[in-house]
């Protein structure tokens, strides 16, 4: 997984498009989300081990000994897995060229300053595009229609 982000990020757009000094004011304030940050980067992790391990035909070794680790959030990762490999599968049964990319660097500087970020997995078939990406986290719900960071995140894989 990708620890570089860029100012103007996907992740973040649905802020810095509604506030557009918060870009950089952001940050002279600590980050005091750290610890949830950790383990949404660790279920990250785990859900591109799971994905690799499927595209490749390997088995994936998962460190069970992360502070972050539990049969919860396996059960989220696993969860959110199924899904893309049902997508992929779907796709490939309709186009034998179809193309499964995860943790992919998507660049939307074309319509954004030095925007870019990580498609969790992008799904390409037979003139269709798919953008899976696994939200873990507690509190704040993440609407899928309208979302800023889904649509820069389309912009940057057609531009790839």
């Amino acid at each position: 997984m990708p620890d570089v982000h860029a100012t103007l990020s996907a992740s973040g757009s649905k802020r810095w498009l509604s506030c557009p000094p918060s870009a950089v004011l952001e940050k002279h304030f600590p980050d005091h989300a750290r610890v949830f940050a950790e383990e949404g980067t660790y279920a990250h992790s785990v859900a591109e081990h799971i994905l690799h391990g499927y595209l490749t035909d390997t088995n994936p070794e998962i460190d069970a000994s992360s502070e972050y680790y539990s049969p919860e959030l396996m059960d989220y990762v696993n969860e959110y897995t199924d899904v893309v490999i049902e997508k992929i599968n779907a796709a490939r049964a309709t186009d034998k060229a179809a193309v499964a990319m995860v943790e992919e660097r998507l660049d939307f500087s074309d319509w954004v300053p030095g925007g870019f970020g990580t498609g969790d997995a992008v799904i390409i078939s037979d003139g269709i595009l798919e953008i899976v990406d696994l939200k873990y986290g507690k509190g704040v719900p993440v609407p899928a229609e309208g979302n800023t960071q889904m649509q820069l995140y389309a912009l940057g894989a057609i531009s790839s």
